[in-house]
């Protein structure tokens, strides 16, 4: 079911003059990121429009926008209509290689984004916040002709490129009145709109929330996880949460059977189908005032129709209707020859109205077909959505026509994935399915035979990652001898949806382990909506974030075990994990192996200040496939200390960790900001020990002695501005922006010591900030044991104020070199930069072995 919320196209002039008619203090945006005031919006999109104005020097010219911010997406998109340009979304998940295609495709002059680094050296991105603080203000916003582009959206594409929708600006004057229409919650002053990494199409939903004078809550899913999202709800007392049924279904997962949200009053589901099961165990969990909403819509037709389900609705079965369709809009049933069809029968739905797009951008033969102007002058779209009238009114969505399927609320073309399989040259054929798993969630199936000798289903997988953004990844890659085909050669989808998805041959069959192992085996099972084999890895079977923290949650709440889920990392397997299990050693494991295999000796790495090494795993694809790899992690992810956590003891544990794997040298160290204090330290020990390190690779990290790493300090709870001499932007606004950041910091601050002083652990949303809090103050103190005599390796970014090689030398007397890589300290273990810096380990590390 599509999103009647996904399109961008409705953030333009009347949202700007009724954002204008708010309380200049009252709040748009709230929430652990901070607070933005109608005021403060209204000033920087003010100036930002100048900025733009000048720099692309007219009207009608394309500014792409890429962030994973919601103050920044705002900011842009409003400043972006202000000034009559076209506005150009990048999915933040996208890889490099898409994301400059869209750029590309449509002649953007400027890319705005808040991570510059992504785009390497690319003239055309700038910083929002630089751009802004530079600009001049603009006025009053242009009123631009009907007929002119006001967006470009791009969605997954059939031909192996994704293709772009334009709207114009006629469609995009009538989106808030539409929301009104569909019931947007008029009497809830606070919503949360919860994030998993894409942004764009939710920006209907923040122009509602700033038009209608709502104040929005945003939620990051990847920093505080799913399990604490229903706190979250209860705690700032939401009143509407807008979301898509795959995170809903995860939600209700997580909580409790007592969990209660009684300030939510709108439910609004948008993107995918809601099911009445789901509604079901929502309603549970609601007051009997609460509605929920169904919505449905695409990117073409913009809002189509909505379902409300109320405490007296009766429960159905299968999906929820996709509702009576909206008063501004037009909607028939077709057959393939373009007839209407009686009420009950099946066809397409094609929709007429205001809202309807205008084209695909550069594709008149797709344009052709899906979008036709009526002889009244009405535009009308043929979505390729397959659905009937029912005799109620209301509108049923039956799936797609094509092969587009919905992924957690996102248009997937499975053409464009077979596109890309294909272009291999490991690959003779492929074919890619869409099949719902236990919860009702698509799950994306890929099916590929070899050209010649073997395909590796995670060395495709690895490629895919390079072209196509994370929602997109199969979860499951299947080698078949052959693809089965139609007799007119096309690939037989059907036969692939009939086949069944099973464990490995070389898989021992869990009935053969023993209580617990079956026991995981239901719960993963579940959790993947496929058989799981005891040796299975998981993360082949699809064992993505949030499944593996629906998988872990019902292993505490079903088994209680509260492991974190790096546990994967360490037992990737249902018996290893079961082993893990049955110990009943609930001591900390400081060794995570990331790669086993190869000849060579293994590169040990250490975790930063939040302590997750988890990015070990994407650093590994770029080091020499005979390096083993292993991670460090400290107790603190467990939620509690276990043992001492300063640098000097930390770096003693790992040693003798690392020497139960490797009992002699050479080593191969590498410590990513604070981890490069302890690798350092593991150096000293190590050498003192009579050990030789081959190379210490040190990621960004500030000598011992100077002042805290950036890490530290921008993430560290307790820290105020006092403790940030010389890096103080003079301006008003970044220090209340500080102040704000600051009052939050300090909330989770004292939520922590209230755990650690009942004894408990602290939840895992807060996990990544226990670790920074309580290895931050305890690296404080560190005084080196030793000077090192290592070959090293030092890894600057541009923002690298400490890290030089004057302030190390005091501490190593071996060769040190330097290595810069474009970009910002936090986003050295993200793509794009993780790339260049495992290319600079493999190199550094082969030339190490080399002189060995």
């Amino acid at each position: 079911m599509g999103g009647g919320l996904e399109s961008i196209a409705d953030t333009t002039i009347n949202v700007l003059s009724e954002m204008a008619g708010h309380e200049p203090g009252g709040l748009v945006l709230d929430g652990p990121a901070g607070r933005l005031t109608y005021g403060q919006l209204d000033a920087d999109v003010d100036r930002l429009a100048g900025w733009i104005a000048k720099r692309v020097g007219g009207t009608g010219t394309a500014v792409a926008v890429r962030t994973s911010s919601v103050r920044v997406a705002m900011t842009a998109f409003f400043a972006i209509g202000k000034c009559g340009c076209i506005s150009v979304p990048i999915d933040p998940s996208a890889p490099l290689e898409r994301a400059l295609f869209m750029a590309d495709d449509v002649e953007a002059k400027v890319i705005l984004t808040d991570d510059v680094a992504f785009f390497g050296t690319d003239g055309r991105v700038v910083d929002v916040d630089s751009a802004i603080a530079s600009g001049h203000p603009f006025g009053a916003a242009l009123e631009m002709p009907d007929h002119a582009i006001a967006t470009i959206v791009f969605t997954s594409g059939s031909t192996g490129v994704p293709k772009g929708t334009v709207t114009d600006w006629r469609r995009s004057r009538v989106g808030i009145e539409r929301l009104r229409e569909a019931g947007f919650p008029e009497s809830s002053g606070r919503v949360c709109l919860p994030f998993v990494g894409t942004i764009s199409n939710s920006v209907i939903m923040m122009s509602a929330c700033v038009a209608l004078g709502r104040t929005l809550v945003p939620y990051d899913v990847k920093r505080f996880g799913v399990q604490g999202l229903g706190e979250f709800l209860r705690e700032q007392r939401i009143g509407a949460f807008a979301t898509v049924p795959t995170l809903l279904r995860v939600l209700l997962d997580t909580a409790s059977p007592d969990d209660t949200w009684p300030d939510l009053k709108d439910v609004i589901t948008w993107g995918e189908g809601l099911t009445w099961h789901d509604v079901g165990r929502l309603r549970r969990h609601l007051g009997a005032d609460a509605e929920i909403r169904s919505t449905y819509g695409t990117t073409e037709a913009g809002s189509i129709a909505t379902f409300v389900v109320t405490a007296q609705t009766p429960l159905g079965r299968g999906l929820v209707p996709a509702g009576r369709p909206d008063a501004r809009v037009v909607v028939c049933i077709v057959d393939p020859d373009g007839n209407d069809v009686p009420d009950g029968d099946e066809g397409e739905i094609v929709v007429a109205g205001d809202d309807v797009g205008v084209e695909y951008w550069r594709r008149p033969d797709l344009t052709e077909r899906v979008f036709r102007t009526l002889p009244d002058g009405t535009r009308a779209c043929w979505t390729g959505d397959r659905g009937r009238m029912l005799s109620d009114g209301n509108l049923q969505h039956l799936g797609r026509l094509d092969y587009m399927v919905k992924i957690s609320g996102n248009r997937v073309d499975l053409g464009e994935i077979e596109v890309i399989l294909r272009g291999m040259t490991d690959v003779a054929e492929a074919g890619v399915i869409a099949r719902p798993d236990a919860s009702g969630d698509n799950r994306i199936v890929a099916f590929v035979s070899a050209r010649s000798g073997d395909v590796v289903p995670s060395d495709i997988r690895s490629r895919l990652l390079r072209k196509l953004p994370g929602y997109m990844i199969p979860d499951i890659i299947h080698v078949l001898d052959e693809i089965p085909t139609l007799p007119n050669g096309k690939v037989n989808r059907r036969a692939l949806t009939e086949l069944r998805i099973a464990p490995n041959a070389s898989s021992e069959t869990v009935e053969h382990g023993d209580e617990l192992e079956n026991r995981l085996a239901t719960i993963w099972s579940d959790v993947l909506g496929c058989a799981v084999g005891r040796d299975d890895v998981l993360a082949d079977l699809g064992a993505d974030s949030i499944r593996s923290a629906r998988a872990f949650v019902m292993i505490e709440r079903q088994l209680g075990y509260d492991r974190p889920i790096s546990l994967l990392l360490e037992a990737p397997t249902i018996a290893e994990l079961a082993i893990r299990l049955h110990s009943g050693d609930e001591t900390w494991h400081p060794l995570v192996p990331v790669r086993t295999t190869g000849s060579r000796a293994p590169l040990f790495v250490v975790h930063g200040g939040g302590g997750d090494v988890m990015f070990a795993v994407t650093l590994a694809e770029y080091l020499d496939p005979e390096m083993p790899v292993y991670g460090l992690q400290p107790s603190t992810l467990s939620g509690r200390v276990i043992g001492d956590v300063d640098v000097e003891s930390l770096a003693k544990r790992y040693v003798a960790a690392i020497r139960e794997v490797q009992h002699e040298g050479p080593y191969f160290l590498f410590g990513y900001s604070l981890g490069g204090l302890i690798a350092f330290e593991m150096a000293c020990q190590l050498e003192k020990a009579g050990q030789r390190v081959a190379l210490l690779g040190i990621g960004d990290t500030t000598a011992p002695g100077a002042s805290r790493s950036r890490e530290e300090a921008v993430q560290l709870p307790p820290l105020t501005l006092r403790t940030l001499p010389g890096r103080a932007v003079r301006s008003l606004r970044f220090r209340a922006h500080r102040r704000r950041r600051e009052t939050s910091r300090r909330l989770t601050y004292w939520r922590m010591r209230l755990c650690v002083a009942r004894g408990r652990a602290v939840p895992p949303s807060l996990r990544k900030e226990f670790s920074m809090w309580q290895l931050g103050l305890r690296s404080q103190t560190y005084r080196p044991t030793g000077i090192s005599n290592s070959p090293t390796l030092l890894i600057r970014t541009d923002d690298a104020g400490g890290v030089t090689f004057e302030a190390w030398s005091a501490f190593i007397t071996g060769p040190i070199e330097t290595a810069v890589i474009p970009g910002k300290h936090m986003q050295l273990i993200h793509q794009p930069m993780i790339e260049q810096l495992g290319n600079a380990l493999n190199e550094h590390c082969a030339a190490a072995l080399a002189s060995v």
